[in-house]
């Protein structure tokens, strides 16, 4: 069984506005209800990926949204999208980083986010189960499948960049909001491409190691699965298309990829004393109250830092009914907390060590990592027909 695959990949019809149909992924500015307002006021009535998706800082409104996600959807496969490709190299531009990445894919069959599972496909963070429901909500009311998950692959012993061969065109435009520039190509001939995959993955197996590791998009993934095993329970016949996830795959040592950490903040500017107090062990680390910038310590290990403290926060919330965030960047951070919060700046992975990190704990505490800032995630932009008949 190969665990990635190729075909079917859509993408709007050539003279489509592409800058106001690509947005951005939907877990992003989940505290910054301004940006994705502002984002809709000027997408206005243009065709868009914004009308496929519901925000997570809107995710309480979905009930409201689905007749209008499906409505856009249906509308979308007949009259804009047309099939593209079966595989599109990627290469996406922030200031001066470049990542390259790969559009396929996935079988979910060889997905799971349980730790004890040792499946091909592995989640990086640890799932909540309450937040798929939701989700699902939203992955049932679209017949697209829209990729916004980022893999990781250790692609150390057979490079994909040498697999790739010839290519073609397909877009390059600016993306909006700081999202810098995008380029996707098609790969005109997958052999060489699926034989260096089919290479990765057998090493993979015989080592008894993940095949590829969920960078981004963790739970995204998980709604899809649990998406996929429903339609498969009732004899669905979406449930062959939805076995299959579209995702970017991205080598771990591409030179344009950043493990940055995600940031944590919580609703109350009043635990100066008690961050100071709990976070007290360590090396030197740094948190916001308000508008004030006070020093902590938290364990040199960045795994046991987000165990402590994600403990922290989650005591505090329980007790206090503090609602606790998860914000990328350190500006952003602070800008929120200027508000009426209180922040912690979280310590960055090395991702050399990733896939052995990953290996040995399962998964990791949950909103560990982010790959790059929140302008730098995947937006929409291909999709897959989920009720195409076969």
């Amino acid at each position: 069984m190969n665990a990635v695959s190729f075909g079917e990949i859509l993408l709007p019809k050539k003279g489509m506005d592409l800058t106001k149909w690509a947005v951005v992924a939907c877990d992003q500015y989940t505290s910054e209800p301004e940006y994705w307002m502002q984002l809709k006021e000027w997408v206005g009535e243009s065709p868009s990926t914004l009308c496929l998706i519901c925000p997570e800082c809107w995710l309480d409104q979905i009930d409201e949204k689905k007749a209008e996600i499906r409505k856009n959807s249906e509308s979308y496969v007949k009259n804009i999208l047309v099939e593209s490709a079966d595989a599109v190299i990627v290469k996406r531009q922030v200031g001066k980083k470049v990542r390259t990445g790969l559009v396929a894919k996935i079988d979910l069959e060889c997905y799971s986010y349980e730790a004890k599972d040792k499946a091909l496909i592995r989640a990086t963070e640890r799932t909540v189960p309450e937040r798929i429901p939701p989700r699902m909500k939203v992955k049932s009311a679209s017949r697209l499948d829209l990729p916004h998950v980022l893999c990781l692959i250790d692609d150390k012993d057979h490079p994909l960049s040498r697999a790739i061969g010839e290519t073609e065109t397909l877009y390059s435009f600016d993306l909006n909001c700081g999202g810098g520039h995008i380029e996707g190509k098609k790969i005109i001939n997958t052999t060489a491409l699926f034989k260096c995959l089919s290479d990765i993955q057998s090493d993979a197996v015989k080592l008894g190691k993940p095949f590829i590791l969920v960078g981004d998009g963790n739970h995204s993934l998980a709604s899809a699965k649990a998406y996929y095993q429903e339609l498969k329970r009732s004899n669905d016949y979406r449930a062959l298309r939805a076995r299959y996830a579209l995702v970017e795959i991205i080598s771990i040592y591409d030179e344009g990829l950043t493990f940055e950490p995600i940031h944590r903040v919580i609703f109350s500017d009043r635990l100066e004393d008690v961050l100071k107090k709990e976070l007290s062990e360590g090396i030197p680390a740094k948190a916001f109250s308000g508008e004030k910038e006070i020093e902590i310590k938290l364990p040199k290990d960045p795994v046991e830092a987000f165990r402590k403290v994600t403990a922290l926060l989650d005591s505090l919330s329980e007790k206090y009914g503090y609602k606790v965030d998860y914000i990328h960047g350190e500006e952003s951070l602070k800008a929120i907390c200027k508000n009426g919060a209180s922040g912690i700046v979280m310590p960055a992975l090395e991702k050399s060590e990733f896939f052995g990190l990953v290996d040995r704990e399962g998964v990791l505490p949950k909103k560990t990592f982010s790959l790059g800032e929140a302008n730098e995630k995947r937006y929409y932009l291909e999709s897959r027909d989920l009720e195409k008949r076969q």
